[in-house]
C-alpha cells in the first residue's frame, strides 16, 4: 500500500485515516493501517445521548439536530459509514472536523470494518481482541445512581417522592390545582368550580396539557362577550401564573403515540412511562419500545425524544393513592390530607436548641439550603449557649413591600406583551408553513427562535445572514439559539441573554466566548453591533449592552444575582427557628420568629445613614456597602429594631404611594430609638470579627481537564548542557502566550506562527482572535494547511489516572492545604519555616490509604508549625503603633500565601486593582512577623488553634 506514504504529507496527514476507513470496507489493509484507522476511531467516539442528563436540554438539541443532517448528507452521498462518507469531501471545501457525530454512527462503521477485515486476517482479529478493542474504543462509565438522593415523603416518610413526570404524580398535581381553583368576577364572591366545571376542565387538562387562561375560560363559558360582559378571573391568574398546568406526560405521550396511547388503559399507561423514565440511554430505550412495546421505529423515537419533567414531588406514590379519591370528589389537598394524614398537623413540643436540619426536614436534598441551615444553626446555637433562648426572633425575608399601582401595571403590560409576541409567533409559523407542518414544529423552542428572528430582523447579528423560516424552524435549521454571555459562563437562561447565530458560525468563530472577546479585534465587529443597534422590543437596549460588553460579570456579582431570589431559603430559616418554641406561634399564642421584608430594611438603612458605615465613603450614605462583609451585621441590627408596626405602615405607605414618591415617604420614618446616631453603631461593627466557613472537605475537583502526552527528555534551550522532563499537549492559538508560540514543537509550524504574529504584531490572544488572521503553510503542489491549533512543550508537572490502557496524564487541581514546618538549627531553634503544599488529589489519596490528610513528619530537623487552608485565620501582632490584624487565607501558591482582611467582601479580580489591598507574605515572612494560627467562634472570639 504504497500510496499511504502520503501520511507524511501535511496537506493529507489529517484526510488519511478517512481514506483507510473507507478503504477498508472493500479490500484487505495492512495490520498497521488497521490499526491507524481504529485509533481515528478511538480519537472520535461521537455523542452518546444520555435521557437522565439530556432531557430538556438546548445543547442536545443542537447536537442532535447536527446529527440528523449529518445523517441526511450520508444518505445522499451514498456513504455506508461515516468514515466513508468524510472520506468523499473535499477537505479544501468543506469542514471535515467539528461537526456533531453520533456514538452509534463510530460503533455501525467499527462493525462493518471489523466483518471485511476478519476475511483477511482470521488469526489476529479473534472474538477475544474484538471485545477488547470495543471496550477500550468506546465504554463509557455510566452515571452513578442517584437514587439514594430522592427525598422521602412528607406523609409516608419511608417511601421516596414520586419522580414528577410519573403519571400519578401529574394526575395529583392536576387535581390539586383544579380542586383549588377558584372563579373571581366584579360582581360575585370568589367559588369553587361546579361539579359539570370541573369535570370538563379535568377532561381538557389530561388530554391536551397546560392551558391558557382565556382556554379555561372558554372551556367553563366564562369567556367576556357583548351578552356576558361580565369579565371573569381565577385566583393564580392574579397571582402571576400564566396558564393552568395540565397532565404534561400525558399530553406529550399522545402525541408522539396517537391511537396506540388512546388505546391502553391507566395501569398500561403508567407501565409504559415508568419504564421509559427507568432507562439513561437511547439506544436501548429504543430497543426496548420497538420490542417489548411492539412500536415502529418512528414512534419509539418520538417517545426516546420527548422532553419530560426533571426531578420529584415531595409526596410518595403511596400518599398519592390515599389522598387521590378524596380529591377526585373535589376535596382540596389540605382537606384530604387532614383526614388521611391528621398526625401531620400536629405541633412539635419546642426545642432547647436547634436540633441539625436533617433531622428536621429529612426529606430535604437541596445541598445550598443545607449549608445555610447549618451554619445558621452554630450562630443560633452559639447564641443560646451564650445568652439563653431569646424571647423572640425577627428575620428578614426576601420579600418586596406591596407593589404600587404602577408596578403592578407595569408587570401585567409586559405580561401581556410577551403572551402577545408569543401567539404573533406561532400564527406567522403556522402562516408560512402550513398548519399541518405548522403544528408540527409548534413548540417553545420554535416559538422562541420567531420571537428573537422578529427582534433582530430577519438577520444573523454575527454573520449579516437573511433568515428565513425554513431555514430557522425546518427540517435542517440553520440557526441557532445562542447565549450571548456563554451560558457555561453566566448561567443566565433567560430571554435577555439570547438571540440568534448561523450554526457554523456558532460552533467555529463564536463559539463558548462573548461577542466582544469572539470579534472584537476582527473586521467584522462594527458590522454586527450596527445591526444589534437595529434590534426591536423592549430587551434591545439590554441585549446590545452584553454584546458591548467587554469583560464577564466578576463572579460574586453572579452568585449575588443568582441569589438575590432568596425567598425559599428565608421561609426554610423561619420554620427551622420556629423549632425552637414548637412552631412560629408558641403554646401560648405568642409570636415567636417574626418577618420583616427585605426591601424595608434596605430603605431603613439608607433612611437611618447606616449604608455610611464601612469601605465606603463615610459622607456618602445613599448605597450599601457590600465590600465588607460586616454589612450583614448592620442588616441584622436593622432587622431587630423593625417591629411590626414597623413593617404594618410601611406596607400600607407604599401600597398608597405611587413609586416615584414611595421612597420619600419612607425616609421620614422615626429612628429607632431618641438620639439614636449611626456612628455609635460605626463603633461596634468595627470591633466585630468575622467568622468564615473553613472548607477542608475532600469533595470537589482531584485534577485538571486538560489530558498531556507521556514525558519527553528534551535539551533545555536556557542550559544546552542538561535536559529537562516535558509533555506535550494541543493548544488553540488564540489561547497561546508568547512563550507557548515559542514552545511550538513543530518546527515549521512554529516558525510559519511567529512570522505571522511578527506582521501582526501586539499580543497574540488579540493578533489571532479572529481566525482570517491565523498563519498557514503551503504544500509542494500550492494548497495551504491553515494552523488554528498547535502542540506545545510544557513543563506542567502531571500525575498518573486510570490504569493499563486507560492511564492518562493530567495536572494535579486545587490545593488543598499548605503544611508549615520549622528548618531548625542544632540547638532546637527554629531558623526558617518551610511550607510544604498537598493538592486534592494527594490529600485524597491520603485519606484513602489510611493516612493523616495533615502530615506532621517531614523529615529529620523539622517541626510542624500549623497547616493553613482556604478560608483558615492567622493573627499577626502589632508593632508599636500597628494594630493586630486578623486575615484569612485566600490563595494559597508555590511559597506565597495571599490574604485579605477578615472583614474584606471584595472579589480578588477587584483587589487586583486596588493597590496594597493584596496582602502576600512567603511562609518564612509569616514566622518573622510572628504569625499565629487562630481559629474563629461563630461568635467572633478567637482562640488559638492548631491542627
Amino acid at each position: 500500500m504504497d500510496d499511504l506514504k502520503l501520511i507524511s504529507d501535511r496537506r493529507t496527514a489529517h484526510v488519511v485515516p478517512y481514506t483507510l476507513r473507507a478503504r477498508a470496507l472493500d479490500g484487505p489493509l495492512p495490520l498497521y493501517a488497521l490499526g491507524r484507522a481504529f485509533y481515528h476511531l478511538a480519537q472520535r467516539r461521537g455523542f452518546l445521548s444520555n435521557l437522565k442528563a439530556g432531557r430538556g436540554d438546548e445543547e442536545t438539541g443542537k447536537v442532535k439536530q447536527g446529527i440528523s443532517q449529518l445523517s441526511k448528507d450520508m444518505e445522499t452521498s451514498g456513504a455506508r459509514t461515516l468514515g466513508e462518507h468524510f472520506a468523499g469531501l473535499d477537505a479544501d471545501e468543506q469542514r471535515i472536523r467539528q461537526r456533531w457525530t453520533s456514538r452509534q454512527m463510530y460503533q455501525d462503521e467499527f462493525e462493518a470494518i471489523w466483518r471485511t477485515q476478519i476475511k483477511h486476517h482470521p488469526h489476529v482479529l479473534t472474538q477475544k481482541l474484538k471485545e477488547e478493542l470495543s471496550e477500550a474504543i468506546f465504554h463509557q462509565r455510566p452515571l452513578k445512581s442517584q437514587r439514594h438522593l430522592i427525598g422521602k415523603c412528607d406523609l409516608e416518610p419511608r417511601r421516596r417522592r414520586a419522580a414528577i413526570a410519573s403519571l400519578p404524580y401529574q394526575q395529583f398535581r392536576v387535581l390539586q390545582r383544579v380542586n383549588d381553583l377558584r372563579v373571581e368576577s366584579e360582581l360575585d364572591l370568589p367559588r369553587p368550580l361546579t361539579h359539570d366545571e370541573r369535570e370538563q376542565l379535568l377532561i381538557r387538562l389530561t388530554v391536551e396539557g397546560d392551558l391558557s387562561w382565556n382556554e379555561v375560560k372558554k372551556t367553563l363559558g366564562l369567556r367576556t362577550t357583548k351578552k356576558q360582559p361580565v369579565k371573569y378571573t381565577f385566583n393564580f391568574e392574579g397571582d402571576g401564573e400564566k396558564k393552568l398546568i395540565g397532565n404534561r406526560t400525558a399530553a406529550k405521550f399522545s402525541e408522539a403515540l396517537g391511537q396506540p396511547w388512546d388505546d391502553m388503559d391507566e395501569p398500561t399507561r403508567t407501565r409504559l412511562v415508568d419504564s421509559v423514565l427507568t432507562f439513561e440511554d437511547e439506544q436501548p430505550l429504543l430497543h426496548h419500545l420497538q420490542q417489548h412495546w411492539q412500536f415502529g421505529e418512528q414512534q419509539a423515537v418520538a417517545v426516546a425524544n420527548l422532553t419530560l419533567e426533571a426531578g420529584y414531588g415531595n409526596i410518595s406514590r403511596r400518599a398519592i393513592n390515599k389522598l387521590r379519591p378524596l380529591m377526585e370528589q373535589g376535596q382540596a389537598y389540605s382537606t384530604a390530607r387532614r383526614q388521611i394524614y391528621p398526625e401531620s398537623f400536629e405541633a412539635r413540643p419546642p426545642e432547647e436548641r436547634l436540633p441539625p436540619f436533617s433531622q428536621v426536614a429529612p426529606t430535604v436534598r437541596n445541598p445550598t439550603l443545607a449549608r445555610a441551615m447549618a451554619e445558621l444553626r452554630k450562630v443560633v446555637n452559639a447564641l443560646v449557649a451564650q445568652y439563653g433562648k431569646p424571647r423572640f426572633i425577627r428575620i428578614e425575608l426576601a420579600r418586596d413591600l406591596k407593589r404600587s399601582r404602577k408596578d403592578r401595571q407595569q408587570f401585567t403590560d409586559q405580561r401581556d406583551r410577551n403572551t402577545k409576541s408569543r401567539d404573533d409567533a406561532r400564527k406567522r409559523l403556522l402562516d408560512r408553513m402550513g398548519k399541518a407542518a405548522g403544528e408540527q414544529l409548534n413548540k417553545p423552542h420554535n416559538i422562541l427562535k420567531i420571537r428573537l428572528a422578529e427582534e433582530c430582523g430577519w438577520v444573523c447579528p454575527f454573520t449579516g445572514r437573511g433568515i428565513e423560516m425554513e431555514t430557522l424552524v425546518g427540517d435542517s435549521p440553520q440557526f441557532d439559539i445562542e447565549h450571548i454571555i456563554p451560558y457555561s459562563k453566566s448561567l443566565d437562561n433567560s430571554y435577555m441573554n439570547k438571540t440568534l447565530c448561523y450554526h457554523e458560525e456558532n460552533r467555529h468563530v463564536k463559539r463558548n466566548q462573548t461577542p466582544y472577546q469572539a470579534y472584537h479585534s476582527t473586521e467584522q465587529w462594527e458590522d454586527i453591533i450596527a445591526r444589534v443597534k437595529h434590534f426591536k422590543g423592549s430587551a434591545a437596549n439590554a441585549k446590545l449592552a452584553k454584546f458591548l460588553a467587554d469583560k464577564l460579570p466578576e463572579m460574586d456579582e453572579f452568585a449575588e444575582r443568582q441569589l438575590s431570589d432568596t425567598r425559599y431559603l428565608s421561609r426554610a430559616a423561619t420554620d427551622y427557628l420556629a423549632t425552637l418554641y414548637g412552631g412560629r406561634v408558641d403554646g401560648d399564642g405568642k409570636l415567636r420568629v417574626q418577618a420583616s421584608p427585605g426591601r424595608l430594611t434596605a430603605i431603613l438603612r439608607r433612611a437611618w445613614q447606616l449604608n455610611r458605615i464601612g469601605y465606603g465613603d463615610p459622607e456618602d450614605g445613599d448605597q450599601k456597602d457590600r465590600a465588607d462583609h460586616r454589612h450583614h451585621a448592620i442588616d441584622a441590627f436593622v432587622v431587630a429594631v423593625t417591629t411590626t408596626a414597623t413593617v404594618h405602615a410601611a406596607n400600607r405607605a407604599a401600597s398608597r404611594a405611587e413609586s416615584y414618591y414611595a421612597r420619600d415617604l419612607l425616609e421620614n420614618i422615626d429612628l429607632p430609638w431618641e438620639g439614636f446616631d449611626w456612628k455609635n453603631l460605626a463603633d461596634a461593627v468595627d470591633n466585630i470579627v468575622v467568622s468564615s466557613r473553613v472548607n477542608r472537605k475532600l469533595n470537589g475537583g482531584l485534577h485538571k481537564d486538560t489530558i498531556y502526552s507521556k514525558t519527553y527528555e528534551v535539551v533545555d534551550i536556557k542550559k544546552p548542557d542538561t535536559t529537562k522532563t516535558v509533555h506535550h499537549v494541543r493548544k488553540p492559538l488564540e489561547a497561546m502566550s508568547l512563550g507557548e508560540i515559542e514552545a511550538i514543537v513543530d518546527p515549521a509550524v512554529r516558525q510559519a506562527v511567529l512570522d505571522k504574529l511578527e506582521r501582526l504584531g501586539g499580543d497574540p490572544k488579540k493578533a489571532f482572535a479572529d481566525r482570517n488572521n491565523h498563519p498557514y503553510l503551503t504544500t509542494k503542489n500550492k494548497r495551504l494547511i491553515p494552523i488554528h491549533r498547535a502542540r506545545i512543550q510544557t513543563s506542567v508537572t502531571t500525575i498518573a489516572i486510570g490504569r493499563g490502557s486507560r492511564q492518562r496524564r493530567v495536572a494535579a487541581g486545587d490545593n488543598h492545604h499548605m503544611e508549615i514546618a520549622a528548618v531548625l538549627d542544632k540547638q532546637g531553634t527554629p531558623k526558617k519555616w518551610e511550607g510544604h503544599i498537598v493538592s486534592r488529589f494527594e490529600a485524597v489519596r491520603r485519606h484513602t490509604a489510611g493516612e493523616p490528610v495533615v502530615r506532621r513528619d517531614h523529615g529529620p530537623g523539622k517541626k510542624p508549625v500549623f497547616s493553613l487552608a482556604n478560608g483558615e485565620h492567622v493573627l499577626l501582632p502589632g508593632e508599636g503603633d500597628t494594630e493586630p490584624q486578623i486575615l484569612r487565607v485566600s490563595v494559597i501558591s508555590g511559597q506565597q500565601i495571599e490574604f485579605v482582611p477578615h472583614s474584606d467582601a471584595r472579589p480578588i479580580t477587584i483587589r487586583k486593582k486596588i493597590p496594597g489591598a493584596r496582602i502576600r507574605a512567603s511562609v518564612d515572612k509569616l514566622r518573622q512577623m510572628g504569625a499565629m494560627k487562630i481559629a474563629i467562634s461563630p461568635l467572633g472570639k478567637w482562640t488559638p488553634a492548631g491542627d
